[in-house]
């Protein structure tokens, strides 16, 4: 039943959707929008997955390219997400929940490294470029 009402709201959200809210790709209200370098803008997602076997635009078909080299750059449209986020932040921020992947764990160095014995070699070289450049004193 919960899923029943979940579903016709967003079937709502979506019917009153003013244009450019919704993704081209997923149909889905946009709630990480991103735009490509020919302009359109798509759910990060939904372009990600489509960029991994494609280079051309998904809308036109035609090659993404600047310059004259293919450019599979993803530029956050941070009005627009704002907009949306303004329209409807009850949608954004549970489709954010949904949507939150487990975060991988950062890979400590082992416990016979600290910190800074993987950085004294750097730290070695700062120093007699330094003392090199007649900053060492």
């Amino acid at each position: 039943m919960a899923d029943q009402v979940d579903n016709e709201e967003k079937r709502r959200r979506l019917a009153s959707a003013p244009d450019g809210y919704v993704c081209p790709l997923s149909m889905d209200v946009l709630v990480d929008p991103v735009q490509t370098v020919d302009g359109h803008t798509y759910e990060r997602r939904e372009i990600e997955a489509w960029l991994k076997s494609h280079d051309t635009s998904p809308l036109t078909l035609l090659p993404l390219t600047r310059d004259g080299r293919v450019d599979k750059s993803l530029t956050p449209n941070i009005a627009l997400r704002k907009a949306i986020y303004e329209w409807a932040p009850d949608l954004v921020d549970a489709a954010r929940r949904a949507s939150l992947a487990p975060i991988p764990p950062i890979l400590a160095p082992p416990p016979s490294q600290g910190l800074n014995s993987q950085a004294e070699p750097g730290v070695h070289h700062l120093k007699e470029r330094a003392a090199a450049a007649g900053g060492g004193r």
